[in-house]
């Protein structure tokens, strides 16, 4: 009966972090929806690549898997730092240093357009 109990707390503690997971990123994808696609001048200042580590349960034991979250820090008109998670085909193709026009909505990455010649 006691086992029940704790099968049952366990069970719905883990359905109310999943719900409040997902109703963290659906609030968020809302809010870039609505926020105005902005283009802006902007220099790349810096890369980096986040190491995710995900490990489960085997047949044999726990498996360990990782993935890699891209990230570029962008220096605005102004002086703001704007750090965005952006795909590994367009990571490869920015460069530390390199000036151009970054479009963004919200917190989502839409493109940087290099600015040609232009590299500090």
């Amino acid at each position: 009966m006691d086992y029940d109990v704790v099968l049952v707390s366990f069970f719905g503690m883990f359905a109310v972090v999943i719900g409040l997971i997902l109703i963290v990123i659906i609030l968020q994808w809302r809010r870039n929806k609505r926020l105005p696609k902005l283009v802006v001048n902007a220099e790349i200042l810096e890369k980096r690549i986040q190491k995710v580590r995900h490990s489960r349960r085997g047949k044999v034991g726990y498996h360990t898997t990782y993935s890699r979250l891209y990230v570029s820090t962008f220096e605005v008109e102004g002086g703001e730092h704007i750090t965005l998670f952006v795909k590994k085909p367009e990571y490869h193709k920015l460069k530390k240093g390199d000036t151009g026009k970054l479009s963004f909505q919200g917190t989502r990455y839409l493109g940087f357009e290099k600015a040609e010649g232009k590299r500090k």
